[in-house]
């Protein structure tokens, strides 16, 4: 978290808008020495120069100067004019390299516009640059010109191996003086040096760097000369003001930083209240990015080639494990670099150098001690919460071979060791390894799970011994650094979970594994009846919400242990800020807002015996439909509604003045192109044999409704198959229907699957004028209706079927709708007729109870 905390509600300078802010495209000829000079918060970043670094003690001294200025400070550095020293490479940093070297290798482009990626040999995109940059002029650089941007391209081994000579060792990729990822096992590394190519009018939109990472970015080469001259505006913050980052953003622009879905104006970077660092990167510039500093960065001329890599330090690994890795898992954001398995290994390593059995390298051996220290406190908190319970019956644990791949089919983190697997809801796909749902304790303490919600089974990938082996000589070392000292105990694992002074993550996850019920898929819900309101009142199986008056399941609730008050989680966490695990599950003894003081009520206000809570920040719901596993549910929260009806706009007219379109980034419908090849865009590459540019809606794959916050650009390419879209949430009749979601995803897969070995054209397209053509007219409606977020099922031929005459399609059209209708005026009509069905039933139930269990000889006694 940052230094200062965030200012109470009524003194804050943000207001809620709550509609978000439409994407603002930059000019080429923006002038951005002017624009700092013009603003009072716009800063630029400072400078060190690269030509200054001759000798060892200079290098010493600069990594002294990052470790204070960069990682401890946060704030952004740019060491410049790496190109104006002797041992620059000039000739292998060049397009023309490239092209002659690495021009044959396939690449996907990301299309910010279509939101999709297209594949094409590196050859081609480096050769049509100049073609994609001339596009944009200062009077037309916001229309529906291509913007083709090479992001995460492998980077070259040459490239690697002459940047590892050059730069800082302490900074580089892998470096054993500063990137503990060198501590796993090489198959187990994640491979994150990469380069990024772009042109005039590409962008990153406002991101951090995963897992709280340091990051790392040269520019190698750009465009100079007689064409326009290759730049990248970067637009930084410090990590200090991370917390108050996240609120403008979600509050002032109506986007949440976390999802990495917008790039912010320079009119709401003006207005921001923390300092913004600008800087215009060149040729030789070398850019150390803080850990958790947000940034956006924009590319400017003719070309530009950066190579970019991610560190991972002591530091990084305790704000990762705090905050970093609580707000991916929230959005459901993948865990590249095993951050929990880092920690372990490099104390394994670090053990063995500090105890002899194993070489120092070149490092400095005080920093060492220091840093086991620091890891051994991070790894014994990870441990402590995957103890069970000494007071429960200990689980049965399956042991599985660690081979760090295991991932949470919900939150798509990385599971180091404990986890639960739910061998009901399997999917078999042909030619590879069965799929069990596995879920991480964070996530079932959450209510995070498969629609069984119960039944899961342990497993593990480290024997328990081992770990409790390994915990006890890692604590005896740091006896050894530290001393023993009763201000600052080095305490054994059973002593460690006796004063923890809450319940660990494992347990919890027991007890509720006892509480929450097991909902067979195999059944839709009715087959053993239902017990009616009353009687699950009256047995204590319902238990009514102080907050919403809406009675719910008793395991979906919250009781107070002071007094007789229940609060659903769902309210508990949108108007009080308490999360199901953090502030109530782990807790022994937990106290309602009502002995709190601080319930926010109706009832509570109106008596004015409290002081009704307010939350601390804009949360506008993190829908995870679009990147959890199709077998999943939310069972106590729903994450994806927001707390906007809590918060007050403080400043009405402020409010008004500022408010936005409704709809986020830009007008997709005029982002489709003219159904025209002689447009002068970029055409289709001519060394791919089959037609390359794939919509995903011609796919059978739904571009997300960027209004949930999760549109299908800059997810790392990832779609969702269109059967996942409606997934049902969970619900006392809804499991009759899981077991069709899952059967249609595997039959969209092997579709897919059949439809790529047959090489079928009819569900490929073309690259043409900035978008994807798809059998003319109709496939350029297929592809708005995709970028809208709108759902069209692949069987559906409507679009697809050109043969057919404009008739007959206006007929089909019309008869889908007609279908679609019925289909939802039966739906509500069920909802509004089943309680009063099931009341029916219990009444005939009851009358005819009596005679149902008289036994049948009774008349011969």
């Amino acid at each position: 978290m940052s230094d200062a905390p965030l200012p109470p509600p009524s003194q804050r300078r943000i207001t809620s808008t709550r509609d978000k802010a439409k994407m603002t495209y930059l000019p080429p000829d923006l002038d951005v020495e002017a624009l700092i000079a013009s603003t009072p918060n716009f800063k630029a970043i400072p400078r060190l120069d690269a030509t200054q670094l001759e000798t060892k003690e200079s290098f010493a001294s600069l990594e002294e100067f990052i470790q204070k200025h960069v990682i401890a400070g946060g704030t952004p550095l740019v060491i410049e004019n790496w190109h104006m020293r002797a041992d620059w490479p000039w000739y292998i940093f060049t397009t023309q390299w490239l092209t002659e070297n690495n021009g044959t290798d396939h690449i996907n482009v990301r299309d910010l516009n279509g939101g999709a990626d297209v594949k094409m040999t590196l050859a081609h995109y480096l050769k049509n640059l100049p073609k994609l940059a001339n596009k944009f002029t200062p009077h037309d650089y916001a229309g529906k010109q291509q913007r083709l941007y090479a992001k995460d391209i492998d980077c070259p081994v040459v490239w690697r191996d002459k940047l590892q000579e050059i730069l800082p060792p302490s900074t580089f990729y892998l470096s054993a003086q500063g990137d503990l990822m060198s501590s796993l096992p090489e198959h187990a590394r994640a491979e994150n040096m990469m380069c990024y190519f772009g042109h005039e009018g590409t962008y990153t939109p406002a991101h951090k760097e995963m897992c709280a990472s340091l990051g790392q970015n040269i520019m190698v080469d750009a465009s100079s000369g007689s064409s326009e001259p290759g730049t990248s505006i970067w637009f930084m913050t410090q990590s200090a003001d991370r917390d108050i980052i996240a609120e403008y953003w979600l509050s002032r622009m109506g986007h949440d930083i976390e999802v990495e879905k917008h790039f912010a104006s320079i009119d709401d970077l003006q207005d921001a209240p923390f300092p913004v660092y600008i800087h215009e990167q060149r040729v030789g510039d070398y850019i150390l990015v803080p850990p958790l500093a947000p940034h956006q960065v924009w590319n400017r001329g003719e070309s530009t080639l950066k190579a970019a890599w991610n560190r991972i330090t002591v530091d990084t690994l305790e704000l990762a494990i705090s905050e970093a890795l609580p707000k991916a898992r929230l959005v459901c954001r993948n865990e590249e670099y095993k951050n929990r398995a880092i920690i372990y290994e490099t104390l394994k390593e670090y053990a063995q150098i500090l105890n002899g059995e194993k070489p120092a390298p070149h490092m400095d051996m005080g920093k060492m001690r220091s840093d086991f220290v620091r890891l051994f406190r991070l790894f014994d908190k990870i441990v402590l919460d995957e103890c069970f319970s000494p007071e429960l019956t200990p689980p049965a644990v399956e042991k599985i071979e660690n081979e760090y791949n295991v991932t949470c089919s919900y939150c798509r983190g990385n599971i180091w060791n404990r986890f639960l697997s739910c061998k009901n809801c399997v999917e078999y796909v042909e030619g590879e390894d069965e799929d069990c749902y596995d879920v991480c304790m964070d996530c079932y303490a959450r209510g995070r799970s498969c629609f069984c919600v119960s039944k899961l089974d342990w497993v593990e990938q480290h024997d328990w011994k081992i770990i409790e082996r390994d915990h006890e000589e890692f604590r005896q070392t740091v006896m050894d650094i530290q001393g023993v000292s009763d201000d600052n105990p080095v305490v054994s694992l059973s002593t460690g979970l006796k004063q923890l002074g809450r319940k660990s993550l494992a347990r919890v996850c027991q007890e509720q594994l006892k509480v929450r019920p097991w909902c067979d898929l195999n059944k839709n819900g009715l087959e053993d009846g239902e017990e009616d309101e009353e009687t699950k009142k009256r047995e204590g199986k319902s238990l009514n919400c102080h907050v919403c008056k809406v009675r719910h399941d008793s395991w979906k609730c919250a009781e107070c242990s002071s007094c007789t008050k229940v609060y659903c989680y769902g309210n508990l966490w949108r108007a009080f800020d308490m999360d199901p695990f953090d502030d109530i599950l782990c807790k022994f003894a937990w106290k309602c807002p009502v002995c709190l003081g601080v319930c926010s009520c109706g009832a509570c206000r109106k008596k004015g015996e409290t002081q009704p809570y307010e939350p601390k920040g804009t949360f506008l719901g993190a829908s995870t439909k679009y990147f959890a596993d199709p077998r999943s549910t939310e069972s106590l929260v729903d994450f994806a509604k927001g707390n906007l009806g809590w918060i007050r706009d403080l400043d009405v007219p402020a409010a008004s003045k500022r408010k936005r379109a409704s709809t986020i980034g830009f007008d997709y419908l005029g982002m489709i192109p003219d159904n025209s090849f002689d447009n002068g865009h970029v055409p289709v590459d001519p060394a791919l044999d089959t037609r390359i540019a794939q919509s995903p809606t011609s796919l059978g794959f739904t571009a997300v409704n960027a209004e949930n916050g999760a549109s299908s650009a800059d997810v790392e390419g990832r779609f969702l198959p269109a059967s996942t879209e409606n997934r049902e949430e969970i619900g006392s009749n809804s499991f009759g229907s899981v077991q069709a979601h899952l059967l249609i995803a595997q039959q969209d897969r092997m579709r897919e699957a059949a439809r790529e070995e047959e090489g079928s054209d009819q569900s490929r397209g073309v690259l043409v004028g900035g978008g994807i053509e798809e059998g003319g007219q109709n496939g350029a409606l297929h592809s708005t209706a995709g970028q809208m977020g709108i759902e069209l099922h692949r069987n559906s031929n409507i679009f697809n079927q050109t043969h057919y005459p404009p008739s007959i399609r206006i007929l089909r059209l019309g008869m889908l709708v007609t279908i679609l209708v019925l289909q939802v005026r039966w739906i509500i009509v069920s909802v509004v007729t089943s309680q009063a069905h099931t009341n029916l039933l219990q009444r005939w139930k009851r009358i005819l109870s009596p005679s149902l269990r008289r036994p049948a000889y009774s008349n011969f006694q």
